[in-house]
């Protein structure tokens, strides 16, 4: 049987994720810091900043295998840039991009050693386009985006798999419910979410991209970047002006 470990699965897209994995007879180990509420799955309720390193070592202790890692525990923080503490930069940058580096090559010395396996990293349409108010999370990330499609290079001399998810809008807890009310574009569920992105895994694509309105916003940031960027600042001005009054 496959073995797969889920990183941020109490809830979001991780949460569908498990169930998809689940129903596929894949023995999934959904891991997270909150209580995890999916039947037919291995619980493991922990902060993977500090063991996800020890939870892929018992995993394959237990299972003698390991095909899938997705990291995808993340946190976010909507604001003016000069908002953040270093504290809140060092909590973000720990979890959605140490994290994601640490159980990656943890995930990876097995893989390259058993010869197959398949790491999926979830970075964002925000690893891919600038958006105000997301500066710390844009830019952990970006380089999730940098550090997956470089390791996915190095990874396919041993048969190893690499991909990076960016998905535009989902509608998960991560986003404020403020700005799924300003943003004129339909978030996507969760659920068809996670779907793209096995389908994407099968296919083992480079970088996922979805739905249609990721790619729209790609293309106007390369050929209209002023256009995009203004449309952007106004969605954020109304966002800050709705966070005042409240």
């Amino acid at each position: 049987m496959r073995v797969a470990i889920v990183t941020g699965a109490a809830s979001g897209i991780g949460k569908h994720i498990s169930l998809l994995l689940s129903s596929q007879d894949v023995l999934v180990v959904a891991v997270d810091i909150n209580d995890i509420d999916i039947e037919k799955v291995e619980k493991v309720q922990s902060d993977v900043t500090k063991d996800i390193e020890r939870i892929i070592e018992s995993v394959v202790m237990e299972h003698q295998r390991l095909d899938y890692i997705f990291n995808n525990a993340a946190i976010t923080f909507i604001g003016e840039v000069e908002e953040l503490s270093m504290e809140d930069w060092n909590r973000i940058i720990e979890l959605n991009l140490g994290a994601v580096i640490k159980g990656s090559l943890a995930a990876y010395r097995v893989m390259k050693k058993q010869g197959f396996g398949h790491i999926i990293n979830i970075s964002s349409i925000g690893g891919l386009t600038p958006f105000p108010g997301l500066t710390a999370y844009n830019t952990t990330k970006h380089a999730v985006v940098g550090f997956s499609t470089t390791l996915r290079e190095e990874a396919r001399l041993y048969g190893v798999r690499v991909s990076v998810v960016c998905p535009g809008l989902v509608n998960t807890s991560i986003l404020d419910e403020k700005i799924k009310r300003i943003c004129p574009i339909k978030f996507m569920e969760p659920m068809k979410a996670s779907q793209k992105i096995l389908k994407g895994i099968k296919k083992n694509k480079r970088i996922i991209i979805f739905p249609f309105h990721a790619r729209i916003l790609l293309f106007l940031d390369r050929y209209a970047p002023r256009l995009l960027g203004l449309w952007k600042r106004g969605l954020f001005d109304k966002y800050m002006e709705m966070k005042e009054d409240d």
